[in-house]
């Protein structure tokens, strides 16, 4: 019975990541829903907290976020985190994803002083392990290529902004099916970029451009492209890519 129970919790924690990966919030909850279920389950018939219980709690995290009931993700992630510290196997920073999406969550709900907090211990934590960065080429690099593309484009840095956001949008074209929703935000802002710097012509095309892209994607609800906002496309997003 254990061994099935195992067998159906990693299927249904593969569809979670695929759902997750591709977006499908409601999908995502439900297959998360099961796996902690699973999880739990085998948890109560062994008596032993292990590695997968732990993940459990944070996929589940991130798929209520996903469907912005947050506060449920917050108790999600803290009980991961719990679990993570009470394995046989814990060390420095192995709560690393938990402790990120509780902190991304707090700066989704604008707690922004719990949300830095969070950050910045983990961060310690993680320069104290491993002392290493991403790459150019990763697509959470490339996250941070558009945030700080926006920040530019507040402080009338328009060429350096469409630099970064160039690179950003290299990252996700090579993945480009399952980044779509990055990939229109991004255009979304290259028209705001274009149209400050006075290129009117190519601020439009980057509009049509982000506008196609968003209708592309099956849960954006109907706009006026004229009526678009920046709130249309981050809407779109996982909540820890944002």
């Amino acid at each position: 019975m254990e061994e099935l129970q195992q067998l159906k919790a990693d299927i249904h924690y593969g569809l979670a990541a695929a759902t997750n990966e591709t977006n499908d919030a409601e999908g995502c909850l439900y297959h998360t829903k099961i796996l902690l279920d699973l999880r739990l389950c085998i948890f109560e018939a062994t008596g032993t907290l292990d590695l997968r219980l732990a993940v459990a709690h944070n996929e589940v995290g991130i798929a209520w976020v996903m469907n912005g009931q947050h506060q449920n993700g917050v108790t999600a992630f803290k009980r991961s985190i719990e679990v993570f510290k009470l394995l046989p196997e814990a060390v420095l920073a192995i709560d690393t994803n938990p402790r990120t999406n509780l902190a991304f969550t707090y700066w989704v709900m604008g707690d922004l002083e719990d949300a830095g907090r969070t950050f910045e211990d983990l961060l310690r934590d993680r320069e104290t392990r491993f002392g290493t960065v991403l790459g150019n080429a990763n697509h959470k690099t490339a996250d941070l290529m558009y945030r700080v593309a926006q920040h530019c484009l507040r402080r009338g840095e328009c060429n350096q902004a469409r630099s970064l956001l160039n690179k950003a949008l290299k990252v996700w074209r090579m993945k480009e099916s399952i980044f779509v929703p990055e990939i229109a935000r991004a255009h979304f802002l290259m028209a705001k970029i274009l149209s400050r710097h006075g290129n009117y012509a190519e601020a439009n095309s980057a509009l049509q451009q982000a506008a196609a892209r968003r209708k592309e994607i099956g849960r954006a609800h109907w706009k006026e492209d004229s009526d678009l906002v920046e709130h249309d496309f981050d809407e779109l997003l996982t909540f820890y890519d944002r």
